[in-house]
């Protein structure tokens, strides 16, 4: 068990009321949990394993397909990938780049002598495998430290824009910051776009009038500043220690990668 502190006889009685006949309270109270997401193609082949690591007192979470900004935003403290369908293997590779923000990853691969990993760098496991063996290997990878995350830089896939917690969808013009949908004009959204794009990169307020209002515009650079504030007054964004738009004086602004 991961965590478990003295109960009183009073809680004791009281998770007893919930439990089959002859289970120790003690032994089915769980103090400490991890947060384990799993993503594999056929869920129903890992129910075993599932039940066994809630018994375990890790939470899980089980997805049929990969979400990079979802994932982002959970933050598991272990993301299990299967591998085990080659067919689905191509989604899974993009969202292992949570493993550079300081998430765990084990993959599950074919029991198939020689068959190549997927992710080099990461943990693997033989799958069908017996729950004992799965145990200890997700035991030995949750008590391995953390890759060093990098700083949250910008990532686009599939018509996703994220940098941190803040998602756009690019599709559907929806943005989302931490758990709040934010709504946005057009052009806000389109300049929130444009400055994520930029990867960090410092963007003239020439460069963003050109290209979020176009080159035909002949107002005032004033206009972008404006702009500028109301994004990121409704992304509560202090413009003294931003954490998505940063002002660069005299020239423009960027994204702000670094925490």
């Amino acid at each position: 068990m991961q965590g478990t502190n003295k109960l009183t006889a009073e809680e004791k009685e009281e998770i007893r009321r919930f439990l089959p006949p002859g289970v120790d309270p003690e032994e089915a109270y769980c103090t400490v949990t991890n947060r384990i997401v799993i993503v594999s193609p056929v869920p129903g082949t890992l129910h075993e394993l599932v039940r066994e690591l809630a018994a375990a007192c890790y939470d899980v979470m089980v997805f049929h397909h990969a979400d990079y900004s979802l994932l982002f935003q959970l933050k598991p403290d272990l993301l299990i990938l299967d591998f085990t369908r080659e067919d689905h293997a191509p989604a899974l590779e993009g969202i292992a780049n949570l493993e550079m923000y300081g998430t765990r990853l084990l993959q599950l691969v074919p029991p198939v002598s020689g068959a190549s990993l997927r992710l080099v760098s990461a943990a693997s496991l033989a799958w069908p495998s017996s729950l004992g063996n799965a145990l200890s290997a997700i035991k030995t990878q949750m008590a391995q430290a953390p890759r060093a995350g990098k700083a949250a830089a910008p990532f686009q896939q599939e018509g996703i824009l994220q940098l941190k917690d803040l998602v756009l969808d690019l599709n559907r013009y929806m943005v989302q910051c931490g758990t709040h949908r934010v709504e946005l004009t057009r052009t806000e959204f389109d300049l929130l776009r444009v400055i994520l794009e930029g990867g960090g990169k410092v963007l003239s307020r020439q460069e963003l009038l050109d290209r979020v209002w176009g080159e035909g515009y002949f107002g005032g650079s004033n206009i972008v500043d404006v702009h500028v504030r109301s994004l990121r007054q409704k992304l509560g964004d202090d413009p003294k220690k931003s954490s998505y738009v940063g002002t660069v004086r005299g020239i423009g602004y960027r994204a702000v990668e670094e925490e």
